[in-house]
C-alpha cells in the first residue's frame, strides 16, 4: 500500500487521468463531475473540496455536500438502496482502498476481505 505522500499520485493515475481524457475526448461539452463527497466525512475534505468549483474546465458537483451521516442512512433506507459489497465486509465505502491513510488494523482488514 502507498503511504500518505503518494495518495495524490495514485489518485491521479487511477481517477483523474481518466476523467481528463474523457473530458478532452468530449471537448468538455455537457460534462460534470458528480461526487458523493460530504464535508462531514473529514476535516481534510472540508478544506479541500466544496460545491461550485471547476476542475479541468468541468464543473464539480457534490449534491450531498451538506448532508449529515443520518441523512445519508435515512435516504438509503427510504429508497431501499443496496450497500456495496466492500462496505458489508470492511464497513467503509470502498471508494478508495489504496491504504495511504489507513491505520495498521485497516490495512489488515483490506488484505483479509479484499485480497
Amino acid at each position: 500500500f502507498p503511504h500518505a505522500g503518494k495518495h495524490g499520485e495514485i489518485m491521479r493515475i487511477l481517477k483523474l487521468d481518466l476523467w481528463r481524457n474523457f473530458a478532452k475526448e468530449n471537448r468538455y461539452r455537457n460534462i460534470a463531475y458528480i461526487s458523493g463527497r460530504r464535508k462531514a466525512e473529514s476535516k481534510k475534505r472540508m478544506r479541500t473540496i466544496n460545491q461550485g468549483i471547476t476542475f479541468d474546465y468541468v464543473p464539480y458537483i457534490a449534491p450531498l455536500w451538506t448532508w449529515s451521516d443520518q441523512q445519508v442512512w435515512d435516504y438509503i433506507k427510504e429508497n431501499n438502496l443496496p450497500l456495496s459489497p466492500s462496505y458489508k465486509t470492511t464497513h467503509k465505502s470502498g471508494d478508495c482502498e489504496c491504504g495511504a491513510f489507513a491505520q495498521p488494523e485497516e490495512t489488515e482488514l483490506l488484505w483479509m476481505f479484499e485480497p
